[in-house]
């Protein structure tokens, strides 16, 4: 049978730790958490360190060093760069007084007019179309897209139905020809289109309706059945 730890129950438990933690603690006659149990050995330990000499700093030691070129040193003890040394990387982003022009960074042959870019003795002009591109001449323009998009919705626009007993010899685009089937109720016609080479059955105007509920058949949950089904929950 499972069990689970009430709120007394809990509480209970936390006395039983309180008290089993304050008697961990073993105290020796006589004696507490003082001062006055400092040994005698440590005590050795504290008074050797009075002559201590901090070692000078080396790759393999690690000890005092002294303020050199490039730095300085407050009565802080903060120590500074103020230049003058070699570094070997610098974070871009604290370079101060950048340039902004490529003629800053000392580059003097390169240079833009108009569409053309110059370096040197080379050039590239920045074309300004997609038929100035080598690959582009295949590329279709916004009135190009738009246009085939009007074709095709030309042909799909104005869809009538035409009801005939027998398909004609040729038919026309956007015409759904309905032709009888000798059916009844709402499955009296079959469908067809012209491909512009022959007609195409693309259905019938039957509807299926056999394997959906009725709205009769319908009913909503009452109370009483929600009640059985939560019984036995």
């Amino acid at each position: 049978m499972a069990k689970y730890l009430d709120e007394n129950g809990l509480l209970y438990y936390n006395q039983k730790l309180d008290t089993k933690f304050n008697n961990k603690v073993d105290k020796e006659e006589g004696k507490g958490l003082s001062e006055k149990n400092f040994t005698s050995t440590y005590e050795q330990k504290l008074k050797s360190l009075e002559n201590y000499t901090l070692p000078i700093a080396s790759a393999e030691t690690l000890g005092g060093v002294k303020v050199g070129a490039g730095l300085t040193i407050n009565g802080s003890g903060v120590l500074s760069a103020t230049g003058g040394g070699t570094a070997d990387a610098v974070d871009w982003a604290n370079v101060q007084s950048k340039p902004t022009t490529v003629a800053g960074y000392g580059i003097t042959d390169a240079k833009i007019e108009g569409q053309v870019v110059k370096l040197g003795s080379n050039s590239v002009t920045v074309p300004t179309n997609n038929n100035q591109l080598t690959n582009g001449a295949g590329y279709q323009t916004a009135s190009d897209v738009q246009g085939a998009i009007n074709d095709a919705l030309a042909d799909v626009t104005g869809i009538e139905y035409q009801i005939v007993k027998d398909l004609p010899q040729t038919g026309e685009k956007g015409v759904i020809y309905l032709k009888s089937n000798g059916g009844s109720g709402n499955n009296i016609y079959d469908e067809y289109i012209w491909t512009g080479t022959a007609f195409e059955k693309i259905g019938t105007t039957a509807v299926d309706l056999s394997n959906y509920w009725s709205k009769t058949e319908l009913t909503a949950i009452q109370n009483g059945d929600i009640d059985s089904i939560m019984s036995g929950a």
